[in-house]
């Protein structure tokens, strides 16, 4: 009986140490990566704007750093960017076509098949049809890639791929970009009363102490001085003007916009915004002073236009405020309009990193 034991011991003994040895080498045999590759990215827009021929897509590949410099401000670092190609997409016919207007595939492929993963942003922006070779500043349309997860690109004031293209609000949130106007003819003689109905501006009325006051309400991220980019003030009144008229260009929504070339000879507020008094351009003779009461079909709005704009007498279609009319009565006289927020509405598209 006690050989029996010294048997049965030994042999348990046995096991354990056969059990020990082999979970070590398993252990020990070392784990290999998945192999992370793909040379194809197929592209999914969802509400990319058709262009018209002086203006163009590209699709980007772009490796991004970021980090930080002695005063602690966020440093973006470029490390490497690649072109899959520039071509045109119809939003009515949903299909991409090249420059030349041949319809093409949805499938871009990389250079000399790179790796799509040596890069980890995917990027679309506005470029110029005349190519310079160099990616625009303006890749608002972009996503991150991370191997594994879907690829979803947003137009984004926000992320971490815009700082060089806008300065962020204090706290990024798109429901807190807000836009307001009134009629008002800040600029004719000193005497705003008269054609009151001839300006647009960029502000709102609020009640102060003595009676309405003007206020700022135009609250956009700011876009930055190499920004390819700008923002544009419109009104639209198809029965009565032969085309949509420009308010004005501004990229910081607090200052004066660039130009105001139709405003009377009196002083007028320092924000975006114009009277329609004078100098009416090419289509305009004999409607000046303008009347900007709607009939239910006349509209003022936002966009945001390439800089350089490659077709400034028309919107770019990109709107980032809209409203949706023009008051039909003069009951705007002391009435502030509140524009609808459309960041949401801008472009985003879906990828999937192919190997082909």
């Amino acid at each position: 009986m006690k050989n029996k034991k010294t048997i049965f011991v030994a042999l348990v003994i046995c096991t354990l140490c056969l059990t020990v040895i082999w979970s070590c080498g398993k252990d020990d045999i070392p784990v290999i990566p998945p192999h992370i590759f793909g040379d194809a990215i197929e592209l999914q827009p969802y509400d990319l704007p058709s262009l018209n021929a002086n203006i163009c897509y590209e699709l980007w590949l772009v490796d991004i750093d970021h980090t930080y410099d002695a005063d602690s401000n966020e440093v973006r670092i470029i490390n490497e960017e690649m072109s899959l190609g520039r071509f045109y997409w119809d939003n009515a016919r949903y299909e991409f076509s090249d420059l030349n207007g041949n319809v093409i595939s949805n499938i871009f492929h990389t250079v000399d098949a790179r790796n799509v993963y040596d890069f980890n942003t995917l990027m679309i922006t506005f470029e110029a049809v005349e190519d310079d070779g160099i990616r625009a500043n303006n890749g608002l349309i972009y996503a991150d890639i991370e191997f594994g997860q879907p690829v979803h690109g947003i137009f984004n004031f926000f992320g971490t791929a815009s700082p060089d293209v806008v300065m962020e609000l204090e706290d990024p949130d798109e429901n807190r970009m807000t836009a307001d106007y009134v009629l008002r003819t800040h600029s004719d003689d000193g005497n705003p009363d008269t054609d009151i109905a001839s300006g647009i501006w960029f502000h709102s009325f609020v009640q102060g102490q003595t009676g309405q006051v003007f206020a700022q309400t135009l609250l956009l991220p700011p876009f930055t001085e190499s920004a390819n980019f700008t923002y544009e003030g419109w009104v639209k009144m198809p029965g009565s003007l032969p085309r949509p008229i420009s308010t004005g260009k501004f990229k910081v929504p607090y200052f004066e916009d660039w130009s105001n070339p139709h405003t009377g000879s009196y002083a007028y507020l320092g924000i975006p915004g114009e009277d329609f008094l004078v100098n009416p351009p090419e289509g305009f003779e004999g409607l000046f002073p303008l009347v900007l009461i709607g009939d239910g079909t006349d509209t003022v709005f936002i966009t945001i236009e390439p800089y350089p704009d490659p077709d400034p007498l028309d919107p770019f279609p990109l709107r980032i405020f809209d409203e949706g009319e023009l008051p039909a009565d003069s009951s705007f006289l002391t009435r502030t309009f509140h524009m609808r927020n459309m960041y949401g509405l801008l472009p985003s598209f879906d990828a999937e990193v192919l190997e082909l």
